[in-house]
């Protein structure tokens, strides 16, 4: 089991460093990914703060013998285009953090998806982002797209995101999955059971194979 959508006091989250990765110890993560928000958000990583982070990080993984990715989850901005600081990440997740009409909630992750070096699609279709509907045949392009560009769908356990529909689909196309709590506390860390049972049921290759 893994959990690769972790965030800590580096930007929105509440758990340090240190309390993450024990965390993760003790729910038995082999590997975990910490993916603060990126340079868009107004507590977001910046390079001084990527660079002090992953010294935290190389720390932790010795003291408690779990694997972590330096990662960064990027907001989809005008155009599709993401804004991240200088550093070499791990991972990259893409996510939309705006209200958005249908179009050009679409648009955004159409472009980011062609244009950008991006990882993993983000809580696609979160209850934090509302839509006037949704568009079937644009779900389908999305998941087309994502298969193309080898870019993970996120099984998203807080938000219980993509819902089941697109879930199925990406996983009948044959997509790489991700799976995340998006824990912003200690307490969250590892709190993926819904998108475990999820990824099981309709899926057949992770993010794990294609990073590590």
């Amino acid at each position: 089991m893994f959990d690769f959508h972790i965030h800590s006091v580096y930007s929105d989250g509440r758990g340090r460093i240190d309390e993450i990765v024990r965390k993760a110890r003790e729910r038995g993560l082999k590997v975990i990914c910490i993916a603060d928000h990126s340079s868009e958000h107004s507590l977001g990583l910046t390079k001084k703060k990527a660079e002090k982070r992953s010294i935290e990080i190389e720390m932790a993984e010795q003291k408690y013998g779990v694997v972590v990715l330096n990662g960064v989850e990027c907001g989809i901005l005008e155009n599709g285009r993401i804004e991240k600081p200088e550093f070499k990440f791990d991972l990259i997740i893409a996510s939309i953090h705006s209200y958005l009409t249908p179009e050009e909630y679409y648009k955004r992750l159409r472009e980011c998806i062609r244009t950008q070096e991006i990882h993993v699609l983000g809580h696609l279709h979160s209850e934090m982002v509302s839509l006037d509907g949704r568009i079937p045949e644009y779900d389908l392009e999305i998941i087309d797209l994502a298969k193309e560009n080898c870019v993970a769908i996120e099984i998203n356990s807080y938000h219980k995101a993509p819902p089941h529909d697109i879930i199925e689909e990406a996983g009948r196309k044959g997509l790489i999955y991700s799976i995340g709590s998006d824990a912003h506390s200690v307490e969250r860390v590892g709190d993926v059971s819904w998108a475990k049972k999820q990824a099981e049921k309709n899926f057949r290759k992770s993010i794990l194979d294609v990073i590590l």
